[in-house]
């Protein structure tokens, strides 16, 4: 059975593979193929493990920085991976999200908030939506609000 956490390479830099979701599940989850029901149910599946993963804003970050072209990765599909790249106009892509915005010094409030609304069933694409802030800003800030919990 595949693997969905890359193992291609070993080190600080991919240390995060170790307590991801999905280290022990079948790979083809993350790849679904074409857009038709199926596919977009086996994707929302995937992301749903994202969502709950520890390491899926480091996973997500990863396969930016390495352009991967397919799957999910982070809870992210390609199509969202290349909007984030064009929105960034291909510049070199650190930690995805707002780690530069502190939000006026509320930033650990706010990521608190973030993580409980997201655990109480809110969507990411909603959260975004509601508060105005693009879905990497989101999820950055759910994961940071599940690390300090």
């Amino acid at each position: 059975m595949p693997r969905h956490a890359p193992d291609t390479t070993t080190g600080s830099d991919t240390d995060w593979r170790q307590n991801a979701a999905c280290k022990t599940l079948d790979g083809e989850l993350w790849f679904p193929i074409g857009e038709n029901p199926t596919a977009l149910a086996q994707a929302e599946q995937a992301k749903q493990i994202c969502a709950r993963c520890p390491v899926a804003v480091d996973c997500g970050t990863w396969a930016i920085q390495t352009r991967q072209p397919a799957g999910i990765w982070g809870g992210v599909d390609e199509k969202q991976r290349a909007a984030h790249l064009r929105k960034q106009g291909r510049s070199r892509v650190g930690k995805i999200g707002a780690q530069a915005n502190d939000f006026d010094g509320r930033r650990p409030e706010i990521a608190h908030d973030m993580y409980w609304r997201h655990a109480r069933g809110e969507t990411i694409n909603a959260l975004a939506t509601a508060t105005g802030m693009t879905w990497w800003t989101v999820h950055a800030l759910i994961a940071e609000g599940r690390a300090a919990a």
